[in-house]
């Protein structure tokens, strides 16, 4: 089943739900953006804790048509349907009178869902991971405060939004990267950082309150291109070569599945192909080829640690 759209008073959230379990990642359609769910499924609402929504649109399609029932509780929006088992119970219990059987088929339709159960807050970020591609990611995105983001520890980066630094680091190590404005920036530093010896720590005693997705968006135009040009330049600026050939494959791959899956397959279907997101990833290819000049007259050289930890 498809998730093609998800609103509050008419605010757009698809890219920003939390996609629990069942919940697969944004992708491209011949109508837009949806999200495949599995026959068992969990959605988390953002809402203002303040002020908090009473109910939820959610866009369903699916390529067969089926009884689907949503279930709401404070975990989020559960959907199941008759062959997969009722929602998952993440809470205590579904609230009877906040579930809802809907009948989804090919054609999306909207359902209006109400709201159950009392928000609360979920880590966006306990400091930030780089894999061995170059890609990085929020450690405990999406998760409960509990074990191990509870804990004090050592971390290889930190998120921009919520970072104490000594003034002897950025003397040392310098300051953001200009051409680095928006994502990864911090990332750079941190990367920086780390490679003249210097300890990042998780504080979890320390927070701040954050609105996911407020500059971009995961599925805007600015997040796609600067996500991929930025992660790039970060990639060249401080990894190894075994990195920099991971994160150029990878970005390879990305225009091909593009070409394939959003164009040439379409095409073969006499469908229209969704040129979007090709365009989007060429743009920041372009992006890409002109900053590795500057990007390799930077680059730093992994130090060994012989400075030791500070």
């Amino acid at each position: 089943m498809q998730l093609c759209d998800v609103r509050i008073d008419g605010t757009a959230l698809l890219g920003r739900v939390h996609a629990g379990d069942g919940v697969h990642d944004v992708e491209q359609g011949p109508s837009g953006a949806f999200r495949w769910l599995a026959g068992v499924a969990t959605v988390g609402i953002p809402v203002d804790r303040h002020h908090p929504a009473r109910t939820v649109q959610l866009t369903l399609a699916a390529p067969s048509t089926k009884q689907v029932t949503i279930g709401a509780s404070a975990a989020g929006l559960s959907t199941g349907s008759p062959s997969a088992g009722k929602p998952p119970d993440r809470s205590g219990a579904n609230d009877p009178a906040a579930s809802v059987e809907v009948t989804v088929g090919p054609r999306p339709t909207t359902h209006t869902v109400v709201l159950a159960g009392t928000p609360h807050d979920l880590v966006a970020n306990a400091g930030s991971m780089v894999f061995d591609d170059g890609t990085g990611a929020d450690r405990g995105h999406f998760a409960h405060l509990g074990p191990p983001l509870d804990q004090p520890c050592d971390l290889f980066a930190w998120c921009g939004g919520g970072v104490l630094l000594r003034s002897s680091y950025l003397d040392d190590v310098g300051v953001f990267e200009p051409s680095l404005f928006l994502y990864y920036e911090d990332t750079d530093l941190s990367w920086r950082g780390r490679s003249m010896g210097w300890r990042h720590v998780y504080v979890p005693a320390a927070r701040m309150r954050h609105v996911q997705g407020a500059s971009g968006g995961s599925l805007s135009d600015v997040f796609v291109v600067s996500t991929t040009r930025n992660r790039m330049v970060m990639v060249m600026r401080n990894g190894s070569p075994a990195v920099v050939r991971r994160a150029v494959g990878d970005l390879v791959g990305s225009l091909w599945a593009s070409l394939r899956y959003e164009v040439l397959g379409p095409v073969l279907h006499l469908r229209r192909p969704q040129l979007r997101m090709l365009g989007l990833r060429l743009r920041a290819v372009g992006a890409v080829v002109a900053a590795t000049p500057q990007a390799l007259a930077a680059r730093r050289t992994p130090s060994s640690g012989g400075q030791g930890a500070r």
